[in-house]
């Protein structure tokens, strides 16, 4: 059984083993954040990052330098290789070996299948846009999560009609999305928060209104989301809109004098909500419109439904009293949460459409990524969940993937065609 420690997430299940490394440092919002939610009788606790604390040597053997909190973190290289993305812990590794190799700004655009259904290689368009075969005993599908589901539709054949993993149908099915909104942003007026400095994992969380974690009897939704505050890389431009003032205006010469004054003092209070799968929620082949190759787009048939704005509805107020509780003023609440849009970023955190199960007549793929239907192709990634929980999907991404290598390895190639189970 795992051991509960004081400033943990008491409501995780038990692992194996500790972090190697403490959390990062937390920003100031996050220590407002901590006290207030302990106060309030919450259970507050750093956020998890794979974004190193100390220097620390990898599983590939490298020793990486630890986090700068330099401020450009998302969207952007690391100087010290701090971030535990694949470019700096698993490429490297797998060109040393010398049987790995990367072919740059190619396309690939269809798995090819012979005349019974199994994969023999891919099509793609190479950098000089020629369009190349290149023969596979198996293909490994691991793109983001749209392009996954995209790619299988676009892989027809006399074999796979409607595409590879799909002669059920379901290839594009159980779409969800990071459910978010409900948020609250305060003034800490007089106070520097600094909060263009660090990365967005310097932040505070509750799970107390997470998944089950909380009585559901007298609520009209299921499920929850983790509420947060404190993470840094505030930019100057796209944060603008978010400086309240006395009056909520966010325009005219009142808000441009906050704007002078108050813009880093300035903290918010967001959610990250669960979002369910529904049947009207799914990605299939745009009929009309075509990319710069003349292949589909992929369309998207998405909106909230009443589950999500009953879960902000009930969930609003409790984000809005914490920033209270932290001492901010002006705070400014969405209340509900707005029917959804493309345009505005909200997050990606996108997942499903490949989904995996127990069996081919509830899923495209199994636990190992394997399709049912052409079992030597892989889809591994966030398409393969068939909902989003109240958290980052990066962990489970990472956890399918080691999933699916170890069954490959210590199973597929032992007796290849097969179902692996």
């Amino acid at each position: 059984m795992g051991k509960q420690i004081d400033g943990g997430n008491v409501f995780e299940g038990p692992r194996a083993r500790e972090y190697p490394l403490p959390s990062l440092a937390k920003s100031v919002v996050a220590d407002k954040f901590t006290a207030a939610t302990k106060e309030l009788g919450y259970h507050p606790f750093p956020q998890p990052a794979g974004i190193l604390s100390d220097s620390y040597k990898d599983l590939a053997g490298n020793t990486r330098g630890a986090c700068l909190y330099c401020g450009f973190c998302t969207r952007f290289g690391c100087e010290v290789a701090a971030k535990g993305n694949s470019l700096v812990v698993h490429m490297p590794a797998a060109l040393a070996t010398g049987k790995y190799e990367i072919r740059p700004n190619s396309y690939v655009y269809k798995i090819e299948t012979d005349s019974t259904g199994k994969a023999i290689g891919v099509s793609y368009i190479d950098a000089t846009g020629r369009s190349q075969f290149q023969e596979a005993d198996i293909v490994l599908v691991s793109a983001f999560q749209l392009m996954n589901t995209r790619l299988l539709l676009l892989s027809t054949s006399a074999a796979h009609a409607d595409g590879i993993g799909n002669d059920r149908g379901l290839v594009g099915t159980n779409y969800t999305y990071q459910l978010g909104g409900g948020g609250s942003s305060g003034l800490f007026e007089g106070e520097r928060l600094n909060q263009f400095m660090g990365n967005g994992s310097m932040a505070a969380l509750i799970h107390d209104f997470n998944g089950d974690n909380f009585d559901h009897s007298d609520l009209d939704f299921i499920g929850g989301g983790s509420i947060s505050g404190g993470g840094g890389e505030r930019n100057p431009v796209g944060s603008v809109g978010g400086v309240p003032t006395a009056s909520g205006k966010t325009w005219g010469s009142e808000w441009k004098e906050a704007l002078r004054t108050n813009w880093d003092s300035v903290a918010g209070v967001g959610l990250q909500g669960e979002s369910l799968p529904y049947d009207d929620q799914f990605l299939d082949l745009d009929p009309t419109y075509r990319d710069r190759f003349g292949f589909p787009l992929l369309r998207i048939t998405f909106d909230w439904h009443q589950n999500d704005y009953n879960l902000i509805k009930y969930l609003s107020p409790k984000m809005k009293e914490i920033l209270e509780k932290m001492g901010a003023t002006n705070i400014r609440t969405q209340e509900e949460l707005t029917p959804y849009q493309i345009g505005p970023y909200q997050s990606t955190h996108t997942s499903g459409g490949v989904i995996m199960g127990s069996d081919p007549g509830n899923s495209v793929v199994n636990k190992y990524g394997q399709v049912w239907d052409t079992p030597n192709v892989f889809v591994v990634g966030a398409s393969q969940f068939p909902q989003n929980p109240g958290m980052n999907p990066t962990g489970t991404v990472a956890a399918l993937a080691y999933l699916a290598s170890d069954g490959l390895v210590n199973k597929y190639v032992k007796d290849p065609g097969k179902i692996i189970s």
